[in-house]
C-alpha cells in the first residue's frame, strides 16, 4: 500500500501501479514457496523470486517514468 500511495502522490500513472500489484503476486508466490515444515525451497524464494521483484518494479518504473511521463 505504501509504494502505490508514494507513486499515487509522485504523479506516476497507471503503469507503475500495475508494476506494483504485479510485484505483490510476486511477494505472494514467494510467501506460498516456503513453509516452517518445508525450506528446502527457500534459496529459490530468496534469491530468484527477490530478483524478479526489483526486476519488475524497475522495469514498470522507468517505464511509466520515461514511456508514460510518469512521476512528476
Amino acid at each position: 500500500a505504501g509504494l502505490a500511495a508514494g507513486g499515487w502522490l509522485s504523479g506516476c500513472s497507471w503503469l507503475y501501479l500495475v508494476g506494483v500489484a504485479v510485484m505483490g503476486g510476486l511477494l505472494y508466490y514467494e510467501h506460498t514457496l516456503v513453509s516452517a515444515q518445508d525450506l528446502s525451497r527457500l534459496p529459490v524464494a530468496f534469491f530468484h523470486v527477490n530478483s524478479a521483484v526489483a526486476l519488475s518494479l524497475f522495469v514498470f518504473t522507468a517505464s511509466d517514468v520515461w514511456l508514460l511521463g510518469g512521476g512528476g
